[in-house]
């Protein structure tokens, strides 16, 4: 039973847009499948269409059913196809909220009685000696004012904790001081009294094309094709596979002290901080490979990365044609390191086999202008190794040749355009890996 309790108020602390290159004439081509709204644009680049036609696709992501919505649409905007991608329950995490609760339990608390709480003079007196102040004032309270010291009144305990060990407050009528000492053993209740379920992320990934035989790379992002991976006529798509986190919460990470609202509780024996009301996630649920699908749902392969491997960012594929072979390129980090891990597509065979992982080292890969993209190497055979940038439109802002024996390079962000740029390392000159670099 809570006996009493003192307010503690303090200081509160996918799909990316593309664009597609296609233009219709209004009077001929009239506009017979709307597009619904609030959703991102995307095209089937001509290369992987049936037909040998560009295609636009407009997808949505609904975060709570974890469902994408695809609708497909010729040059003339008529409607060639709509399906629904199905949620993978393994991306679900957990949203949850209530109040949570630290208890510190001291092996020794000492109440003294200073004054009545009418002894205004008193109080402002005793309080100006050991430098305390209001720590929290509640509003709802007639009993709800803490003072204290923001260093003096805590002790940061062994496990990283952050306790309340002297403090002055009112109950009833009296002020009493309360020190506390000795050991302090402390646990965490979280009662939820709400709880919500989203999805990490779309159920359908976006890639880039970078086409090294024509030298172009795409201004907008692919997210469906239908003669990549084979000559059916069904589309095709790539979903990224998830791994669930049955994890518990990890709360250890909250400051109460820190929190927007709360109650001190006095139990007598011990003392419970509790905030009044939080808000705690579940880990996200991490992606371990990606699985290719055609439109019905049904699969065509379902890759796994190394263990260890995981993505660099949620758009970390992009689609590679070199000399008229195709790859999956993912940026993947492996114990903080940048790799670049190549799949070549085998399109009679409906698959893709993992040809190499590079390790690419480009490294901070969102940039404000004014700091430097740094690319560290591994060259110990020597070989000519050149680095370029390119914008979205496939223009090549910055290019430069490695010195024989050089360890890394540092590219200025004041040589880069805004928003997404690649920063590719040729080998040879064949491109060894590609990296999206993002500068603000």
């Amino acid at each position: 039973m809570k006996l009493k309790s003192i307010q503690i108020l303090t200081f509160a602390s996918i799909a990316s847009a593309a664009i597609s290159a296609f233009a219709t004439d209004p009077v001929s081509s009239p506009i017979t499948s709307p597009i619904v709204l609030n959703r991102s644009d995307s095209f089937v680049p001509a290369s992987f269409s049936a037909d040998g036609n560009p295609m636009l696709s407009f997808t949505s992501f609904d975060k709570t059913e974890g469902t994408a919505e695809v609708q497909v649409l010729d040059a003339s905007i008529e409607s060639v196809a709509s399906f629904t991608i199905p949620a993978d329950p393994s991306a679900l995490y957990d949203y949850k909220a209530g109040p949570i609760m630290q208890n510190m339990d001291w092996e020794k608390i000492e109440r003294n009685t200073i004054c009545n709480y009418q002894d205004e003079d008193i109080i402002k007196e005793y309080l100006s000696k050991l430098d305390f102040d209001v720590l929290a004032k509640a509003p709802f309270s007639e009993n709800g004012i803490i003072w204290g010291n923001k260093e003096t009144s805590f002790e940061v305990l062994p496990s990283g904790e952050k306790v309340l060990k002297h403090f002055v407050y009112q109950e009833g009528k009296e002020i009493v001081d309360v020190t506390c000492s000795g050991n302090c053993k402390t646990d965490i209740t979280f009662d939820a009294e709400s709880t919500e379920r989203f999805y990490v992320g779309s159920p359908l990934m976006l890639m880039s094309l970078f086409d090294y035989d024509k030298g172009t790379s795409s201004i907008g992002m692919v997210t469906v094709t239908q003669t990549l991976f084979n000559n059916a006529p069904d589309f095709e798509y790539i979903s990224p596979l998830y791994e669930r986190n049955n994890s518990p919460l990890d709360l250890s990470g909250y400051k109460w002290q820190d929190l927007p609202y709360g109650y001190l509780y006095d139990f007598g024996s011990y003392f419970g901080w509790e905030a009044d009301y939080i808000k705690a996630y579940s880990v996200p649920s991490r992606c371990i490979g990606f699985s290719i699908r055609n439109q019905n749902g049904a699969e065509l392969q379902t890759v796994k990365f190394e263990e260890g491997y995981t993505p660099q960012d949620e758009s970390f594929m992009s689609i590679i044609i070199i000399g008229k072979k195709k790859y999956l390129s993912c940026n993947l980090v492996n114990d903080k390191t940048s790799y670049t891990v190549l799949y070549e597509i085998v399109k009679g065979e409906n698959s893709v086999r993992q040809v190499g992982a590079f390790k690419t080292g480009v490294h901070p890969t969102l940039v404000m202008r004014g700091q430097n993209v740094m690319v560290d190497f591994e060259n110990p055979d020597n070989d000519p190794i050149s680095v370029s940038v390119t914008d979205l439109t496939g223009k090549i802002v910055y290019n430069r040749s490695v010195s024989s024996g050089a360890e890394s390079l540092a590219i200025p962000s004041e040589s880069m355009s805004d928003g997404m740029n690649i920063v590719t390392i040729y080998d040879n000159n064949q491109p060894k890996s590609s990296t999206k670099v993002m500068v603000r």
